[in-house]
């Protein structure tokens, strides 16, 4: 009980009680985390959040792209779950009008950061 308290407290201080808002198959967190991040201490923060909360795949990010003024995302750039077969690089993406891009590079280097769960 106690774990669960502080992580409330955690959430409520650090990252801010938010909403969730519902997007095709996704229920996304309704702002990106404070800061920037690198992608596993985005994962770590991530898990601390909760069950079934994180990070978009590859393939995810374009839902959040096509909803990005509904879920208040741009610029850059977002961390996905995916990263290169030895671990060391990972998948992001850059969100502008005229597109998403991907972009590949070091795992920590600091991204935003947009968890989402299954519905």
């Amino acid at each position: 009980i106690m774990k669960k308290i502080f992580l409330i407290l955690f959430l409520t201080s650090f990252v801010g009680f938010s909403q969730t808002i519902e997007v095709g198959h996704l229920e996304v967190f309704s702002k990106d985390l404070d800061g920037i991040h690198s992608q596993d201490r985005a994962k770590d923060m991530i898990k601390n959040m909760g069950s079934g909360w994180r990070l978009p795949t590859y393939t995810e990010i374009k839902l959040l792209y096509d909803n990005r003024d509904k879920l208040g995302m741009g610029g850059c750039c977002y961390w996905t779950s995916n990263q290169d077969a030895q671990g060391g690089y990972g998948w992001f993406f850059y969100f502008d009008n005229y597109g998403y891009f991907p972009n590949f590079g070091d795992k920590g280097m600091g991204q935003k950061v947009r968890p989402v769960r299954d519905k």
